[in-house]
């Protein structure tokens, strides 16, 4: 179940794909399926900055988990 900010049910997902590997291994076919940026740089930017920010040790090569899901109920 993935919840809002506020805690409160969002929806149900199921898990369909797992994958773990390096940040700089990740290509536009899964970055795009974020549905946030219009090609695999801009993506690239915007989560390179993120995760500099979260994480002081951030390099090219940190492992990324890559979830794949699909939502079974909305609430």
């Amino acid at each position: 179940i993935i919840t809002r900010f506020d805690g409160k049910d969002a929806c149900l997902i199921e898990t369909t794909e797992i994958q773990v590997l390096p940040f700089n291994e990740i290509t536009w076919d899964l970055a795009k399926l974020e549905g946030e940026h219009k090609n695999l740089e801009d993506w690239q930017r915007d989560h390179t900055n993120f995760f500099k920010n979260e994480y002081r040790d951030f390099k090219d090569n940190t492992l990324i988990v890559f979830e794949q899901f699909k939502v079974l109920k909305k609430f």
